[in-house]
């Protein structure tokens, strides 16, 4: 036998236990969205003025200087290696980090 003969024996023998692999995923997700309406959190204020600070640090000076910081190392490594990629990462990651916190905010008052 071969490598790659023996890589496909030993691959045949492991496809025996994946019907059990997945059944066994299958139940655990019925498990858990049997148990979902226990686990709901409700509209609960504990962590409301830490959801606040974290956005007012994301879209006021922080970050912008974590955006602006994303930018630079972005242009700068694109420079580096000759590519536009990074550039247009650095700019995504700024713009991201500027916008994400209201269309996080958005998405959830949706939900609820």
């Amino acid at each position: 036998m071969g490598v790659f003969d023996s890589h496909f024996y030993l691959h045949q023998m492991n496809k025996s236990n994946v019907p059990k692999k997945v059944s066994f995923n299958f139940l655990i997700l019925v498990l858990q969205l049997l148990n979902s309406p226990f686990c709901f959190g409700g509209a609960d204020a504990t962590f409301d003025e830490t959801t606040v600070k974290l956005r007012d640090w994301c879209e006021g000076s922080l970050g912008t200087a974590v955006g602006l910081a994303s930018l630079i190392i972005g242009i700068t490594a694109g420079i580096a290696r000759s590519s536009l990629m990074p550039a247009a990462l650095g700019m995504g990651g700024a713009i991201m980090k500027h916008y994400l916190p209201a269309v996080i905010d958005s998405v959830f008052t949706a939900l609820i």
